[in-house]
């Protein structure tokens, strides 16, 4: 009866070092990628997301979004501006510059984790037939519906028109959905 006792202790004792072990290594992960994000850019959107700081971000078409980062793509940055409902997609090549306007709350939320792409973002669109405006990266500016969306391409059918226009995702730098 003595053993049994003693091995019952050895097994607790025994899994509490794990999960302690267990604890100290996701510790030290946890560390090493804030060490590795820090400094980079990707790292200053991941901060500003989970932080949700006012920012303007500024795009090289010369625009101007001011809201918080609500996701984030490896391609895409999604804002939820402070003046309205409407979600605007940048796409990270776009940014020229970020401002911080504030502090934003503290950091004890959830880590944001990386979303879909822009092509992934549009497509789910695509099935509302949703409304968009786009800015291309030469600052030209387009409005109408998303008919589809493929790997490397968006059709629109053009508001007040029956022409579409087929446009390649990388020439792609803003999307504000119209609702």
């Amino acid at each position: 009866m003595h053993s049994s006792f003693d091995d019952n202790l050895t097994a607790l004792t025994d899994e509490a070092r794990r999960a302690k072990a267990i604890e100290a290594r996701q510790q030290r992960s946890d560390r090493s990628l804030a060490a590795a994000l820090s400094g980079t850019f990707a790292g200053t959107l991941v901060e500003l997301a989970e932080t949700q700081a006012p920012v303007t971000i500024r795009t090289r078409a010369e625009h101007s979004v001011h809201g918080t980062i609500s996701a984030l793509g490896p391609d895409v940055v999604v804002v939820a501006p402070s003046n309205g409902p409407e979600r605007v997609l940048i796409r990270r090549l776009a940014i020229e510059a970020l401002i911080e306007q504030g502090p934003g709350h503290d950091r004890s939320v959830e880590p944001i984790s990386t979303g879909p792409e822009l092509a992934q973002l549009l497509d789910g669109y695509s099935e509302e037939r949703e409304r968009i405006a786009l800015t291309l990266s030469t600052g030209n500016r387009l409005m109408g519906s998303i008919l589809r969306v493929g790997e490397d391409q968006l059709v629109l059918r053009l508001d007040g028109d029956s022409d579409t226009v087929t446009i390649p995702l990388f020439a792609v730098d803003q999307v504000v959905l119209a609702r």
